[in-house]
């Protein structure tokens, strides 16, 4: 079992590598090992009557705030309410005697944990400042991990029905806090805590760019600065932005109806930042104009407002981040920690305008070449 070598690598340093395991075993909720330097042995607390196969879970390690050990979360598809899944927070892990009576719920646990067991854990997962001797005394796994981290455990059967992957449920949790990596030992505020998160499928410029959005999502909730933050996540704007320009680009080229002149000054729109933003605004995300884009425009426009001296702003959410961007990246300024706090809020709500327009992003959109030419 991988997780002996990490547990080893944990408590025996640059020496772990000289510590050689044999003879996996385990009996009840006890698992044991010899090595060269001895038995190595632990438990976990869980009732393993509950344990299916492994092979037909994912079982992650996320870090999160909100680890209170009745912090359980079941995870849900979207269109049929079925559960996929559920968060358990290691806290609770440790009291399984004390978990509500859900057979559903216990077998995606115990079998989580078995699969955690067998595949391995990072090093970052494990508490500091556990003494090297500590597992001469047997000890409950569970007491190992660190107290703000959570273990995610799906089933491929139920992903597979829904048609989710494992890498867009990873993305969709950061909206609510949960990450797969811990940086720099911050990690933002939490927001409020639901005992039940909805899966919705993402679109399917989001599926094909997966690993990039991922980076970029999980790299804004670990900056410090409120300003960096904010680029970071434009910068998955940035990415829709040019899925955009390239639409746009195929519907002129294939057009009949323009002139040469008429290509030009179509071509140049396009390749504008401000004239994208207002066509995946008002042409690529299905009710864009209602909800957090509204919520985000009236914060950045009172920003703006008091900012640039010029009175009330009454820009569109397309405008008003374009102006906001700007401002930023252009103009010199410190911000107070009044400031500050507000850019923080605007990061939220531009947050979750980026996880609308990656789950709903209409690539099918018909556009008008001669719009377009206006």
């Amino acid at each position: 079992m991988k997780i002996f070598n990490s547990i080893a690598e944990r408590f025996f340093g640059e020496d772990f590598s000289s510590v050689v395991f044999s003879g996996f075993a385990r009996d009840g909720d006890k698992y044991s090992a010899n090595s060269s330097v001895g038995a190595l042995s632990f438990f976990t607390g869980c009732d393993y009557s509950y344990l299916s196969d492994i092979n037909k879970y994912e079982a992650i390690i996320l870090f999160s705030y909100h680890t209170n050990q009745r912090n359980i979360v079941s995870l849900l598809n979207n269109i049929d309410r079925k559960t996929v899944g559920y968060i358990f927070p290691v806290t609770s892990l440790r009291f399984f005697d004390e978990f509500p009576d859900e057979r559903w719920m216990k077998t995606f646990a115990v079998t989580g944990v078995e699969k955690l067991i067998h595949g391995g854990i990072g090093l970052k997962c494990f508490k500091e400042n556990i003494s090297g001797d500590f597992y001469k005394e047997g000890f409950n796994f569970f007491d190992l991990l660190n107290d703000n981290t959570v273990l995610l455990v799906v089933g491929k059967e139920q992903l597979s029905s829904c048609d989710i992957s494992l890498n867009e449920i990873l993305l969709i949790l950061h909206r609510d806090d949960y990450f797969p990596i811990k940086k720099n030992n911050y990690l933002r505020s939490g927001r409020d805590f639901k005992n039940k998160l909805k899966l919705k499928k993402m679109s399917s410029s989001a599926v094909q760019l997966i690993n990039i959005l991922f980076i970029l999502v999980n790299n804004s909730k670990h900056e410090e600065n409120p300003v960096s933050r904010f680029i970071t996540l434009y910068q998955i704007v940035e990415i829709y932005l040019e899925k955009v320009f390239l639409i746009c680009v195929k519907v002129i080229s294939s057009s009949d109806v323009l002139d040469p002149y008429s290509l030009k000054v179509s071509l140049s729109k396009c390749a504008g930042d401000r004239y994208r933003l207002a066509l995946l605004y008002s042409n690529f995300i299905p009710n864009a104009d209602s909800g957090v884009f509204n919520n985000c425009r009236d914060i950045i426009n009172n920003f703006l407002s008091e900012q640039l001296e010029i009175g009330d702003c009454d820009f569109d959410w397309s405008k008003s981040l374009y102006r906001l961007r700007n401002l930023f990246v252009h103009a010199r300024f410190k911000l107070t920690d009044t400031d500050a706090d507000t850019v923080s809020s605007i990061c939220d709500f531009f947050e979750s305008c980026c996880f609308e327009i990656m789950i709903n992003f209409d690539e099918s959109v018909e556009i008008d070449a001669i719009s377009l030419a206006d």
